[in-house]
């Protein structure tokens, strides 16, 4: 079979650019797109905060649901769920370690049952926004409920 001219394959080849500035290209293109979709999922949990609104100090002992709350230094349970793969078990794990207000995060054991969330044993400091701060770094929008003293679960909105 012979090629003729305008074939495809002589245009391919008639324009190669050489193997390692591809390569070169490529790879800046990879982390151009990476970073482009840090940014816009930076800017989803801009929106998801405007659209809560300001937050809003809980009465002591009422439930918490993306409200502020002062918390004392001690540890508490963290519960997030739904947690359905690894990689978002991950996602909260980092988020609670980039907040500002939690000293120190213990991943907890899960039990057969409530496979599907993530528990951790969180140290925060004192008079800190819990709530508020994980906010900050969570990319999800959540609703945060103080299931019993001591323990906060973060329902994520995946």
């Amino acid at each position: 079979m012979s090629q003729t001219e305008g074939d495809p394959v002589d245009d391919v080849g008639a324009g190669q650019v050489g193997d390692d500035r591809l390569s070169e290209r490529l790879d800046r293109l990879v982390e151009a797109v990476d970073e482009l979709a840090r940014q816009v999922e930076g800017l989803g949990a801009r929106i998801d905060r405007l659209e809560q609104g300001p937050p809003r100090r809980a009465r002591a002992g009422s439930g918490v649901r993306g409200r502020r709350r002062a918390v004392p230094s001690e540890s508490i349970e963290v519960v997030m769920r739904p947690i359905p793969e690894l990689a978002m078990a991950a996602v909260a794990e980092r988020a609670l370690r980039k907040a500002e207000a939690v000293e120190s995060v213990t991943r907890a054991e899960s039990t057969g049952e409530d496979r599907h969330s993530a528990r951790y044993i969180v140290e925060v400091r004192p008079e800190s926004d819990l709530i508020g701060e994980v906010g900050k770094t969570l990319p999800v929008a959540f609703s945060a409920n103080e299931d019993e003293p001591g323990v906060v679960s973060f329902d994520l909105k995946w």
